[in-house]
């Protein structure tokens, strides 16, 4: 990524936490399977539209280290999207998207994707001062 070569546009927020791979299964907390060296392959990946980049906020980038299902830890991300309100229709078109966002994932651990507008925000920032 970094080079250019591979996802390019896109961008990854650097981890502040242990890597998440490759732990013991069944054990909560940071217990690292000791036969291989501990590293970060999970990502949250994020583009913009040119011009757009600053209307995207990151608000959370956290891994949960209590899980302990997989030899994985989940990594988890959430973002504000400063838009304007959005017409009924593109906001279920958004929704149908995001489900087939879902279905092309495979696996138990399956992403939470979610839409929400907030008209109390909206309203008041599309209000002339004064």
């Amino acid at each position: 990524m970094i080079a250019g070569k591979v996802l390019q546009g896109f961008s990854a927020a650097l981890p502040t936490w242990e890597p998440t791979y490759r732990m013991q299964k069944g054990k909560a907390g940071s217990n690292f399977d000791t036969a291989r060296i501990p590293s970060y392959c999970d990502r949250v990946l994020h583009r913009s539209m040119p011009g757009c980049s600053e209307l995207l906020q990151l608000l959370r980038f956290d891994s949960a280290p209590e899980v302990a299902s997989s030899d994985h830890k989940p990594i988890a991300a959430d973002w504000l999207l400063a838009a304007s309100p959005l017409e009924e229709i593109s906001r279920r078109h958004l929704q149908l998207c995001l489900e087939q966002l879902v279905t092309r994932f495979r696996g138990d651990v399956q992403p939470v994707l979610k839409c929400t507008t907030f008209p109390e925000i909206l309203e008041t920032q599309a209000r002339p001062e004064g």
